[in-house]
């Protein structure tokens, strides 16, 4: 018995869009399938609301043959996700529209594979495909997408090399502010005298390093938490972009795999 066509059909309708009726287009799919002559072949599988990070796992999960999303576009033809809260997230598709252009008729020259590679982060993603190809003409769609996956990790670990660092700053300059509050609190309570009497100036001193140091641990944690989420989504957007546009050039660089064959007797 042939394989079945598997359908992946993944909807994201984020909340501060214009709402689509996506489950109106998901039954009429349904429908269409289960009154076709050969509805045994298809095998349609759903997913709603899918999130940025849910769509590699997705892709890779499935493996489908078709996927039709469902759900907004940009002026520019790029899909629009969600995020976490249910707001909308774009990813553009100028590069690898760019890659699908040089590549329509034939393979390039290592020259341009390499100027690729050094044109941005998903640049060298689209690049390892490339080379995939061009060392391996008889490569298979399974061992040409474990080359794009492993070089989409390679890549955002990249993009991801000072976030750590970052996300540790934020996180632990409070925890030294407060650190230096207690000490100060502790110089506080050494202001008090045996007999009972205070000393103004130590009392003083001991409040304004608790303040100083409150103070400084959040004006340095504040920034990193604002600069460590602007960051962290520009990533998230960034592998959005490569997954997208890997699994575009997979079905275009198979084109040019060649096809193996029974050996003649």
């Amino acid at each position: 018995m042939p394989p079945r066509c598997k359908i992946l059909f993944l909807a994201a309708n984020p909340t501060d869009v214009p709402q689509r009726l996506l489950d109106e287009e998901a039954r009429a799919i349904d429908l269409a399938l289960r009154q076709a002559q050969h509805r045994d072949d298809f095998e349609l599988v759903q997913h709603w609301s899918v999130r940025t990070r849910d769509l590699q796992e997705l892709l890779l999960r499935h493996r489908p043959e078709v996927v039709h999303f469902s759900g907004q576009g940009g002026p520019a033809g790029e899909i629009v996700l969600q995020e976490a809260d249910g707001t909308a997230r774009v990813a553009p598709p100028a590069l690898i529209d760019e890659v699908l252009g040089v590549t329509r008729s034939s393979l390039p020259t290592p020259d341009v594979v390499n100027k690729l590679a050094e044109n941005s982060v998903l640049g060298s993603v689209l690049a390892a495909g490339l080379r995939s190809v061009i060392a391996e003409p008889r490569i298979t769609e399974t061992a040409l997408r474990q080359a794009l996956e492993h070089a989409g990790r390679t890549a955002v670990h990249r993009t991801e090399h000072y976030l750590t660092a970052l996300g540790t700053i934020a996180s632990a300059a409070p925890l030294l502010g407060l650190f230096g509050t207690i000490v100060g609190m502790i110089e506080i309570f050494g202001a008090q005298a045996p007999s009972g009497g205070t000393d103004p100036q130590q009392l003083a001193h001991g409040i304004s390093v608790a303040l100083y140091n409150t103070a400084f641990g959040l004006i340095v944690a504040i920034p990193s938490l604002m600069f460590y989420r602007y960051f962290r989504t520009r990533v998230d957007y960034f592998q959005l972009t490569m997954e997208l546009a890997a699994e575009r050039l997979v079905p275009h660089l198979m084109r040019f795999a060649v096809r193996g064959g029974p050996v003649a007797p």
